[in-house]
C-alpha cells in the first residue's frame, strides 16, 4: 500500500469514514488537514467549531486567497466558557463520512462547575452551491437547567449587520471579497456583536435540562473583479436566506444524493483490504474538493 495513503496511527480501518475516537494531544495541525472540507472554492480547515484561530481559503474568482474564519461557534453554559482544554471531556468522537460529504463531532463535557453538556456538530461545503457552506451546532444540557449563551461570528474589523445576517468585506490585488454569515436558534432571542476583530450574532438561552438547543448556521465566501462590495452584499443576503429557508437537513440530503452519483462511478474500481480501500476513498475524496467543477468520474 502506498505510503500516501496511510492514516496516522490511531485511526480505525473503516471502509467509507474516518473517525477520531479520542482527543489526540499534538495532532491539532496533522488531524485538522485530514477533516478538511471543500468544493473546489472554497476550503475549510477542520478546525474545531471554536477555534478563533483558524483561517480558511478560498479560490475566488479564479485566485487563491486566504479568508476570514467564518465558521466559529463559542459556547457558554452558565457563565463558563466551553474549552476542550479545560473541564473534563468526555466520549469524544469526530467523524468525516465520505458518502455524505459531512464532518461530525459529538462529546460530552463536565465544566469545572459540575454542569454536564452533550454537544454534536455538523459541517458540510455544499458540492452544488459553491460559495456556500454551512454548521448545526446542537447543545443538550445533562444535569441542569439554566442559561446558555451561543456565538456565531465571523472574523473582521467591521461588519455590516442586519437582523441575522452579517457580511464583511475585504479588497486587495482588485479583488473584492465579501464573507457573510446567517445564524438562528429557534426560540431564542438575538443579539448583534461586534468586537474588534469579529462580528456576529449572540443568542442567549434559558435550556431545559435534556432538551436541545440548536444553531443553524449559513456561511458564504463571494468574490469579483467587476462587482463591488454592496452588490456582493445583496447576493450573499440571497443565498443565505435561500439557504436558512432550506435548512441544513435539506442541505445535507442534497450533498449526499451528489456524493452518491460520484461514488456509483469513481469507487467501482476500488478494491484491497479495509484499510486500504479506506486510503482510496479518502484520496479520491480529496481530490473530488480540490476541483472547482462536477467531478462523478475520475476514468
Amino acid at each position: 500500500m502506498s505510503e500516501t495513503l496511510r492514516l496516522p496511527f490511531g485511526f480505525s480501518p473503516e471502509p467509507w469514514s474516518i473517525t477520531e475516537a479520542g482527543l489526540a494531544a499534538g495532532c491539532r495541525g496533522r488531524h485538522g488537514a485530514l477533516f478538511t472540507l471543500g468544493n473546489g472554492r472554497i476550503c475549510l480547515r477542520g478546525s474545531h467549531d471554536e477555534d478563533e484561530r483558524s483561517p480558511d481559503q478560498a479560490a475566488l474568482d479564479g485566485v487563491p486567497v486566504e479568508v476570514p474564519n467564518a465558521k466559529c461557534v463559542t459556547l457558554s453554559v452558565a457563565g463558563e466558557r466551553f474549552d476542550l482544554a479545560a473541564g473534563v471531556v468526555l466520549n469524544y468522537r469526530r467523524r468525516l463520512d465520505f458518502r455524505t460529504g459531512v464532518l461530525e463531532r459529538s462529546l460530552e463535557w463536565m465544566a469545572p462547575s459540575g454542569k454536564r453538556v452533550a454537544i454534536r456538530s455538523r459541517r458540510l461545503a455544499s458540492f452544488d452551491l459553491k460559495q456556500l457552506f454551512a454548521v448545526e451546532y446542537e447543545v443538550t444540557p445533562l444535569n441542569f437547567s439554566g442559561p446558555l449563551w451561543l456565538l456565531s461570528t465571523v472574523d473582521c474589523e467591521a461588519g455590516e449587520q442586519e437582523g441575522s445576517f452579517t457580511g464583511a468585506a475585504q479588497c486587495g490585488s482588485g479583488l473584492t471579497v465579501v464573507s457573510a454569515i446567517d445564524s438562528e436558534v429557534a426560540g431564542a432571542g438575538r443579539a448583534t456583536y461586534q468586537e474588534a476583530h469579529k462580528a456576529g450574532q449572540a443568542f442567549a438561552i434559558d435550556a431545559l435540562q435534556s432538551r436541545p438547543v440548536r444553531l443553524a448556521k449559513f456561511g458564504v465566501y463571494l468574490a469579483s473583479r467587476d462587482s463591488g462590495a454592496d452588490e456582493l452584499m445583496v447576493y450573499a443576503r440571497r443565498m443565505l436566506a435561500e439557504a436558512r429557508r432550506a435548512g441544513f437537513e435539506a442541505l445535507h440530503a442534497q450533498q449526499q444524493a451528489f456524493l452518491a452519483g460520484y461514488w456509483t462511478e469513481a469507487g467501482a474500481g476500488i478494491g484491497g483490504d479495509t484499510r486500504q480501500r479506506q486510503g482510496a476513498r479518502l484520496n479520491q475524496f480529496r481530490l473530488l474538493q480540490a476541483i472547482d467543477e462536477e467531478v462523478r468520474s475520475l476514468a
